[in-house]
């Protein structure tokens, strides 16, 4: 699995071939726009309440709303870093510590 770990976006999202491909369910919803890093927009409508997501030996547990995701299977956003509470950062070494 592919993931990002993006501190400006506001939610966490997951690749609509992905969710098709592994038969996951997704529920619709209200929905709501979400502007992509090339400024470029889409609706998202489904989301997926509580999906266990195993990045290597880290299991979590979480919402995340489906759209279209080019080249990443998985974007971690604020939603996911608020949960982790206090965490750190080291982009000389690639590492992030929680």
């Amino acid at each position: 699995m592919f993931s990002l770990i993006d501190g400006e976006a506001t939610h966490n999202f997951i690749d609509v071939s992905w969710v098709a491909k592994r038969g996951v369910s997704a529920e619709d919803f209200e929905g709501f726009t979400v502007v992509m890093a090339d400024n470029h927009s889409m609706r998202c409508i489904q989301r997926i309440p509580q999906l266990h997501v195993q990045l290597g030996n880290y299991t979590m547990i979480d919402d995340f709303c489906v759209v279209d995701v080019l080249g990443m299977n998985v974007v971690l956003g604020v939603q996911w870093l608020y949960s982790l509470g206090k965490y750190s950062t080291n982009y000389q070494i690639l590492e992030m510590e929680f």
